[in-house]
């Protein structure tokens, strides 16, 4: 209900604590994990959102579990079945003095970047 409620007004939902990194496709409704668009461009707007979860900050990786296996609104998941070290999600805001526009990548110790994706706010 919370992710529904945060996707009808595009708000972005940022998770933690999994032990994991992982996003999802931009969404458009997550009870019925329907997916908006698959491009590595997210458009959010009202309606239309995603999901990260950064949680490898340090502690522990964990082994994906059996949710993750199968569903296709995962765009990118960085665990340890991915040989996942830890690392953090950065997003740059205002790119290139565009205001509506930010682009983000996961890094990992290592300098690998298992995730990079484009925000554009439409709201």
């Amino acid at each position: 209900d919370v992710y529904e409620e945060c996707r009808k007004e595009g708000a972005i939902i940022a998770t933690g604590h999994e032990h994991s990194y992982s996003r999802t496709y931009l969404m458009d409704n997550f009870e019925t994990q329907s997916i908006a668009s698959t491009s590595n461009t997210l458009e959010i707007e009202k309606g239309k959102s995603f999901v990260f979860v950064s949680g490898i900050a340090g502690k522990s990786i964990r082994f994906q579990n059996d949710e993750m296996v199968g569903n296709e609104w995962w765009a990118s998941i960085y665990t340890k079945n991915q040989s996942a070290t830890y690392g953090a999600l950065f997003c740059t805001f205002n790119k290139n003095g565009v205001k509506n526009k930010a682009h983000c990548y996961f890094k990992d110790i290592n300098g690998n970047i298992p995730d990079e994706f484009d925000l554009i706010s439409k709201l």
